[in-house]
């Protein structure tokens, strides 16, 4: 019997494009600059928290959405599925380590007036994503690419240079998640948005209780006393949105794009995460592929 060697034909619906890029992409990529350029107004309305406690909570009330989400979707058994799997439990580890000093280090430079050269690192990092993808996954990058790449440099030494001293956030930023997304790249497609952050905050939930424990001895915790809706918000900020990885520039249809681009879309807010889910089977319908040219353009 012969065996058709052609794909099944898909349901879906088509994705629009304007221009070689997906609009319900570009639309999702816009509402996720969005969020979270507005997240440090989020964080400075939590004063007087301390960017120690309002980390701890977030990666404990965050453990808990996911929880729940997981509870609603129905979604255990799956879930069981990577949690036996000791490579994805020990690389998820790993990764929210390297998120977990993402975390910290954002808040704390929100809180600190210090919002610029955070802004900074999420500049740098999408070069960082692509020199490691050429030096760590021996990907190659086109005449025009190294030429995007070059001028990138050149405005980040600009901005340094300005800026008046060492910009120690924004390298901590663009390298911590940088090589955050590189680990997540070791499970790929393997896990989903909403698992991954759940065993991410699952590992970062001992850290985060000793990290309460130490404000709660020094400085004093600020939950419950500082009126309902502060507590409310301090609560919130573990479904707050996170997915900067999805607010990066749209993909282009059949244009090569990092696949830790897409993969880490798990350490950001589920809302976040579903938007990148269906931009991401969007742009594999449109032909889009993984690689890494991509901290240039990915989009998922």
């Amino acid at each position: 019997m012969l065996v058709s060697s052609r794909p099944a034909p898909t349901t879906d619906p088509p994705a629009k494009h304007v221009g070689g890029i997906s609009r319900s992409g570009l639309f999702y990529a816009i509402g996720a600059y969005g969020l979270w350029g507005i997240l440090p107004i989020y964080f400075i309305a939590l004063e007087p928290t301390g960017p120690f406690e309002i980390v701890a909570w977030r990666v404990l009330f965050s453990l808990v959405f996911c929880a729940l989400l997981i509870a609603v979707t129905r979604a255990w058994r799956a879930f069981a599925v990577l949690v036996r799997d000791r490579r994805v439990v020990l690389t998820m580890g790993l990764a929210g380590l390297l998120i977990f000093v993402n975390w910290q280090t954002y808040v704390y430079a929100t809180l600190n007036g210090q919002v610029v050269e955070a802004a900074l690192g999420y500049f740098i990092n999408p070069i960082v994503t692509v020199l490691l993808g050429v030096i760590v996954l021996r990907e190659r990058l086109n005449a025009t690419q190294w030429v995007a790449v070059g001028i990138s440099i050149v405005a980040v030494v600009v901005l340094a240079f300005g800026y008046g001293q060492l910009p120690w956030i924004a390298l901590v930023l663009a390298f911590s998640f940088g090589i955050y997304g590189l680990i997540k790249k070791r499970v790929g497609p393997k896990v989903d948005a909403v698992s991954g952050l759940t065993l991410e905050t699952a590992w970062l939930a001992p850290l985060a209780v000793v990290q309460l424990v130490f404000v709660g001895m020094t400085t004093g915790l600020t939950i419950g006393t500082a009126g309902a809706w502060h507590t409310v918000l301090l609560v919130s900020a573990g479904a707050a949105p996170r997915c900067r990885c999805c607010s990066s520039p749209p993909r282009l249809a059949g244009s090569r794009s990092s696949t830790w681009g897409s993969s880490s879309t798990s350490l950001r807010s589920s809302s976040s995460s579903w938007a990148c889910s269906s931009c991401r089977s969007r742009c594999r319908r449109s032909g889009g592929s993984d690689s890494v040219s991509s901290g240039l353009r990915s989009s998922c």
